[in-house]
């Protein structure tokens, strides 16, 4: 176990009229926009936006000038003023097992390793893809994912994002990518055949999805987070609704994991490097929750 590293916000989504070049600068509130997250305009005149893992609870936009992009903002006083995401506000737009490290409003952050994923394919509807270095989403695909939940205990979870990599070619240009819960029990496979489980048809053994690809009622309809992940081969981060997590943790069998989807993609398809592909770059969740009586 180690120490929760610092985590600099790599997915800049346009940061409408605070851009300059290669810097972005700002003089008002309004001017600091991330992936439609609305930031603010810091004393050095560089946007900043929610970040867990900040002790301030914000940080600096990545392209922000004078060698404090990605930092995390320390107010002119060098005091910390928590600014946390709250249930209702946690906004939704842009997105390792380490130690617990101090979280916001007393809580802990934890990142929660992928256990599973696989790709499904509409183009090739019996192919498993368990194995595969890197999952794709696009108008034909979907990615599914699930998280071990099992170890941070009982309490209220306040803020979720989900962190993956992008591989060299394999951000969207435009259209915006869409996080469901799946509802129903699927197996990674291995893709040792071309036949088997955790594929567009079928979800376990001769039992198929409800919805193919695990659409219709094999995923709740509810969008908990989006956005457009549109660096390649960098490190990408969607917020998502906190209740997410929380349901899982009331109810620990209903751990079906997520499903990745896009919308209104064009020229590029969203690829990502899987839990078997590059190390140090599998999914993960990283999860800011204040321990206590389980919340539901």
């Amino acid at each position: 176990m180690r120490r929760l590293v610092p985590l600099i916000i790599v997915a800049v989504l346009g940061l409408g009229g605070c851009g300059v070049s290669d810097a972005f600068t700002c003089t008002t509130d309004d001017q600091c926009v991330l992936g439609g997250v609305e930031g603010r305009c810091e004393a050095a005149g560089a946007c900043s936006f929610l970040d867990a893992s900040c002790e301030s609870g914000r940080r600096y936009a990545e392209l922000s000038p004078g060698g404090i992009g990605g930092e995390c903002v320390i107010p002119p006083d060098g005091s910390v003023e928590v600014d946390a995401p709250l249930v209702s506000d946690a906004p939704p737009g842009d997105a390792r097992l380490s130690d617990a490290g101090p979280g916001l409003d007393g809580g802990i952050t934890v990142d929660l390793a992928v256990i599973a994923d696989t790709e499904l394919d509409g183009t090739m509807t019996t192919l498993n893809y368990g194995a595969a270095p890197d999952l794709v989403a696009d108008g034909s695909r979907v990615i599914l994912l699930r998280f071990d939940v099992t170890g941070i205990g009982p309490g209220t979870v306040v803020f979720v994002e989900l962190h993956f990599w992008t591989t060299l070619t394999g951000s969207l240009d435009r259209g915006s990518l869409q996080i469901f819960r799946v509802l129903q029990d699927w197996t990674e496979g291995t893709q040792v055949a071309q036949t088997g489980v955790a594929n567009w048809t079928q979800r376990l053994p001769d039992v198929n999805w409800a919805g193919a690809g695990a659409s219709g009622a094999s995923r709740d309809p509810t969008v908990f987070g989006s956005g457009t992940p549109n660096q390649d081969n960098k490190e990408q981060i969607i917020v998502l609704s906190p209740s997410l997590v929380q349901g899982w943790l009331g109810a620990p069998a209903t751990n079906d994991g997520i499903v990745l989807a896009t919308v209104n993609q064009v020229t590029r398809r969203l690829d990502i490097v899987s839990r078997e592909g590059t190390a140090g770059r599998a999914p993960f969740l990283r999860v800011v929750l204040v321990p206590g009586p389980a919340s539901h």
